[in-house]
Order: C-alpha cells, then structure tokens, then sequence
C-alpha cells in the first residue's frame, strides 16, 4: 500500500523537479528535495526547456527499498537530500542542449514501474535445462596492467577536456560568428592519403598480444577483446530482453519514430577461435576478416581524429603527416612507432579474459577519469559510404530537428552504436564516451555522453543494463565452451564461429572446423557463391571442400523469466525484480549449410543484411528512413 501511494505521488510530480517560489520544496519519491532557484514555468505549471532540473542523489533509492523490504515506514523529514545544480554556466564558448538529461528521471522510473514481490516460485525447466540467476553472476574483476608499466592514456589536446563538463554539444564553430570554439587547428581533418605509412599502429588481435601472458592465469581459458565480445553480447540482449527497443523519451523531435535498433544490429556474427598453448587449455577469439572497403574507410578516419584530438597541433604534423627530409636528413618523428603506446585494460569474468583499449584519461576532483574517443561521420555520410566524398560540405546547423541537427546524430547513435559503446565502456572501466561529429572533411563538433545516460536511452535503467551486462556474459561463456568442445578430437585445430539470431527465442550457433590447406569460406569461394538453385550450392560445396562433418549446428534456446514466471513480451527489470536466464544448447543433427554460408557472408558483409534478414519479432521496430 505504501509503494502504490509513492508511485502515484511520484507520477504527479517526476515532471516537476522545481517550484514558483525559491524557497519552497519539491516533493520527490516522497522526499523534501530543496530547490536552489527560481526556475520559469510553462503554462502547464512544468520547468520551462531553458531550466536546470536538480539532479536527485542515488542513495535515496537504496534507502527506500531497503526499507520496504525490512516493512519499515519511510521517513519524509529524516531523508531530505539537496540537489545537485548542473554545471554549465560560465563555458566561454556555445552549449547545444537537444535533448533531456536522465539523471533524476534515470531513478524515478525504476519506482514508477516496480513491483515488490515477497515470494518467488523456482523456474519450471525440464531435463537438460540450465539456469542462471542474479546470484550465479560473478563478479568482474579490472585488470590494470598499463598502470604497472607507468603507461599512462593520453589526455585531450588544448581545453577540449572542459567539454567533459557540460551537459550538451559544443560546434567546433560558432554557428552564429564563425568564430573557433577551440583551437582553428582542430577544423580540418587529414584525409588517409596524408598519413605516413606506419605511423598508426595497426590493430593487434588477442591471438598476437603478448600481455594476456602477463595478465591471465591457468584459470583463464579465453582472451578476447572488446572488438570480439561487444557484438555476440548485443546479440544475445536482443534475446535475453525479448527484442526490447530503446528509450526515446527524453529526444523530442522523435517521438513516433521508429525505437527499435537499426538492422545491422540484428546481423549475425563470425569470429574464430584458436588454442594459445601446448595443452590446448587456452584459446584466443578474434573477430572474422570483414571484406567491406567502405566501413574501412570510417574506421582509418576513426585513428585519425583520435590521434588530432589528443596530440598538439605542432607534435601531430611531426608524427603522422607525410613530411619531406629535414635539414639534417631525418624525418619528423619516428617511423613505424607511436610515441605514446596502446594504453589497455583488462576484465576478468569467470574465465574470460577480455581486453578493452582506453583512448583518453584527465584528472579530475575524484581521480583519474577513464573514457572512450569515438569518431561519428554524420548521417548522409554513413547511409551512402561508397559516395562518401559528395557529403564532405554537409554541416550540422541545428540542435533540434529531424534533419541537419545533433538530435539526430544522437537518435541514430541510440539505435545504432549505444549498445556497443556501453559494453565497451562497461569492460574497460570507463566513465564515458568523447564524441567527435564530422563529415571526413571537418570537426564540426564535440560531446562527453556519460555511460549512465546512454544506458538509459538504451537499456532503460542503469540497473537493467548492469544485470544485462552479466547475463549476456554468462551466456556467451556458454556458447565459447560448446564451441570448443564440438571438434575436442581436433584439438589443434582451428575454428570458426557463427552466431545469428532465430524468428523464435534463441539463436543459431554454427561451429565450424577450418580445413588447413583450403579455407572453403575465404574471400575467392565466397565471391562465386550461388545465391538461388539447389544443385548449384551443392556443386559450390563440392568444388570448395565444405562438408558436414566439418560443421557442428546448434540452437540455443533461451527463455527469461521475471518473478518466476516467463515473459514473452519486451522486458523492463526493476530492482524490486528477480530475473533468470533458462537456456539449452539442443543439438541439430543435420546443419543447414546454406544458413551457415549466407550467415556467415552477411557477418563478413560479403552480401548486405537487409530487412528480410532481420528477426520476424524485430522488423516491426525497423525504419525505413534514410536522413539526408
């Protein structure tokens, strides 16, 4: 009775976070939170868009379930909080505010929707049938080699790091004066003909870095990266969740829109696994060759900018633009090698091992602050990748709207990266992601997204993205173990991985043995895949080497329940809510090669993954727009 008289009080005044009169209160969650200003209101008695909301402390919630759990009352006059006031006055330069924090709303919605239930029956499962709940989940260890060997992350070059401070995006110029926000260096961005060869270290799979031997133990039995986890693990949230899609309330513009993921998202995935040791205990998972050229362009522009963002103007032409010979005959900078090495940490769950790399750190009031640098190309720039250089001009001239704004920017991040950047961020312990907006031309602008804030645009709560976060870990731990048991008469040998996504609940695992003389997968065979006739795949098969006995298929079903009963419809975890996983790896005696070569073609974007691929449960949230 009293958790209902909260939730209908807090319905009345979630929206409401300050009052006409200055000294007045605002009632939240049952609370007196003081308002520290006067703060002009609508004409339906609201904050007005301009007003700062008083950000509402977390502790406030623990002390009310904690509470009602216990049957205690809950004391209004002994558990009075202050707000906190947003820090954005006084920047220097112009703030674009778009779109609706989510730090008060971010709490208030878990009480809204939350049920506490006393009594909870065991999960129904039959033979075979695992289960993993809350309390199955270990706990996951930050592994910090880097800091040992006094390797420290790079820091943003000028006063680009004041952005981290601000709730908002800041233009690298002012759209009104055209004057530069920061350095003028900053505006133009070099293009991936002017980069000496050898100046950016290429990428290093898990199976070629040495660390994990410094790192791991003889408990851990696959190291991986981020590169090689975030993917399989959103694949698996879609399951887990009942396809569940995001959170747009707090962008306006889009309201009505499409709130599902983009349909890459839904695209299935290929990695590869091979033993690290002797004994065969240990095995390395690396991401599969992805044939695309066009998505190797976003991804050379990516070190680019990470590299233009980090070092000063004058050290960045010495290190990696092409120079001539100087007057001693050297060149500018050292050939081959960054001057800053790879700064990477470690998380360690159960028996994995997985490696995340840390782009940037400042030092801030409550210590070292770790985040990610993410280069976004706008829209036209992404939706037409192989026609890149016609949108080189296009610039974001509004912070609202459904074209040319960061809104937009924002929504098709929600539906296409958030997932991604909050594992990543998530693994590698950090607090957030440090946006940089161009058109491979430009920078035209920059925004700090804190983790918490795009875990709930996309997850709904903190809380169901942290128990996301473990389930789907788990899973895929489940799905690294069957794969290498499928061929443990080859031990030595090396396999492929493909996961995709079934209309029903669960997902296809394809475990595939590679041959050591000829790959029947490699780029050449895939090339003179038949698309339609029976025979014809059946002759490709024949000409390539793929058999069956090579292939192993599996489904993987995979049930949740909610207070021990089951959910089919999308699920919305509440901290009042015990959820659990029941899951069974079933056996598919004969494999469906045809499904395992497409699947694998799409994961490999030999061929395009289009709406028709997507999951029957995740097309209706699909869009079709395409923003120009």
């Amino acid at each position: 009775m009293q958790m209902r008289k909260l939730s209908d009080r807090i319905r009345r005044t979630a929206a409401r976070t300050c009052s006409k009169d200055p000294k007045a209160s605002t009632l939240l969650r049952g609370f007196d939170i003081p308002s520290r200003e006067k703060t002009r209101l609508n004409q339906y008695g609201r904050p007005a868009a301009e007003a700062k909301l008083n950000d509402s402390p977390g502790e406030l919630l623990d002390s009310i379930f904690s509470r009602l759990k216990q049957g205690k009352t809950v004391s209004v006059d002994d558990t009075a909080k202050k707000a906190v006031k947003s820090k954005t006055g006084g920047t220097g330069f112009r703030v674009l505010k778009y779109r609706k924090l989510f730090r008060a709303k971010l709490f208030i919605a878990d009480i809204i929707h939350s049920k506490y239930h006393s009594s909870r029956e065991p999960i129904p499962v039959e033979r075979g049938w695992g289960v993993i709940t809350e309390k199955d989940l270990p706990s996951i260890h930050l592994i910090r080699p880097s800091a040992e060997e006094n390797v420290s992350a790079p820091t943003l070059r000028g006063d680009l790091d004041r952005v981290m401070d601000l709730d908002g995006a800041v233009p690298n110029f002012d759209p009104k004066t055209n004057r530069p926000s920061f350095d003028a260096t900053l505006r133009y961005i070099s293009q991936p003909d002017s980069i000496r060869r050898g100046s950016i270290p290429e990428y290093r799979p898990a199976s070629k870095d040495p660390h994990f031997e410094k790192v791991g133990d003889e408990s851990v039995k696959f190291r991986l990266s981020t590169s090689s986890s975030t993917r399989a693990m959103s694949l698996l949230y879609h399951v887990i969740s009942n396809f569940k899609p995001t959170d747009l309330s707090g962008l306006s513009s889009f309201k009505g829109k499409a709130r599902g993921f983009t349909k890459d998202g839904y695209s299935p995935v290929a990695l590869t696994i091979s033993s690290t040791d002797k004994s065969c205990q240990a095995f390395s998972v690396d991401p599969a060759e992805d044939f695309s050229e066009t998505e190797n362009v976003l991804s050379k522009f990516g070190e680019i900018i990470e590299r233009l963002v980090t070092y000063e103007d004058e050290n960045y032409s010495k290190l990696f633009l092409k120079r001539g010979p100087t007057l001693n005959g050297e060149m500018g900078g050292v050939n081959g090698v960054s001057p800053h090495p790879t700064f990477h940490n470690y998380s360690r769950f159960e028996k994995l091992l997985i490696r995340s790399q840390v782009d940037g750190q400042r030092q801030g009031s409550r210590g070292i602050e770790l985040f990610d640098i993410k280069s976004r190309a706008v829209a036209p720039t992404r939706y037409h990748l192989t026609r890149y250089k016609q949108f080189a001009n296009y610039k974001i001239q509004y912070p609202r709207g459904v074209t040319r704004s960061y809104e937009l920017e924002f929504y098709d991040m929600v539906r296409s990266v958030f997932m991604k950047y909050a594992f990543q961020l998530r693994l590698g312990g950090m607090s957030g992601a440090f946006v940089c907006f161009h058109n491979t031309r430009e920078m035209l602008g920059f925004e700090y997204i804190r983790l918490q804030e795009i875990e709930q645009y996309v997850f709904g709560s903190s809380h169901w993205a942290e128990k996301a976060f473990g389930f789907t870990l788990s899973l895929y731990q489940v799905i690294m173990e069957t794969a290498v048991n499928a061929f443990s008469e080859y031990p030595r040998g090396k396999l492929r991985i493909v996961m995709r996504i079934s209309d029903d609940t669960g997902l296809y695992l394809f475990v595939h043995r590679i041959p050591d003389i000829k790959d029947p997968l490699s780029r050449k065979a895939l090339s003179n895949v038949p698309i339609k006739g029976d025979a014809d795949f059946a002759e490709y098969l024949k000409a390539n080497g793929l058999r069956e006995s090579d292939v192993k298929m599996y489904y993987f079903l995979i049930q949740p329940y909610v207070n021990g009963k089951r959910v089919k419809k999308p699920i919305n975890v509440t901290p009042s809510d015990d959820y659990q996983v029941a899951h069974n790896m079933h056996v598919v005696r004969t494999p469906h090669l045809r499904m395992f070569v497409e699947s694998y073609m799409h994961a490999t974007s030999m061929n395009e993954f289009t709406r028709r691929d997507v999951p029957k449960r995740a097309r209706g949230t699909l869009s079709e727009d395409v923003y120009c």
